[in-house]
């Protein structure tokens, strides 16, 4: 979550910002990334973002992708299913160089290829 707008209404939007190339909201409804920071704005900031959008630094644009309450909650389905397998080690570690050398977890991780 790189910024938070409070709009004069007093809503509150959420914007993340791309260095790649922009996508049509259509294309972002399955993304998983602003349904986690819709929903940590609700249960750690308090609030509930009245939009999520991505803003394209390359291109100077801005998606809002609607993500109504159903979407949501899969969006937090997904989020606990995955923790959960972490939890359970069910994603063994597939170390590489490359990506293991940018990892932020490097140091953490005892399978880490560097």
């Amino acid at each position: 979550m790189d910024r938070v707008d409070r709009h004069p209404d007093g809503g509150y939007e959420v914007i993340d910002y791309k260095t790649g190339s922009a996508k049509r909201a259509a294309d972002l409804q399955r993304d998983l990334q602003l349904g986690v920071y819709a929903l940590a704005a609700r249960e750690v900031f308090r609030f509930d973002p009245l939009s999520l959008s991505y803003y394209y630094l390359e291109t100077s644009e801005r998606v809002t992708v609607d993500k109504p309450q159903q979407r949501l909650e899969e969006d937090r389905q997904t989020i606990v299913s995955v923790a959960e397998g972490i939890r359970a080690e069910r994603f063994p570690a597939r170390p590489d160089r490359m990506k293991c050398s940018g990892c932020d977890f490097r140091l953490l991780c005892p399978s880490a290829a560097v």
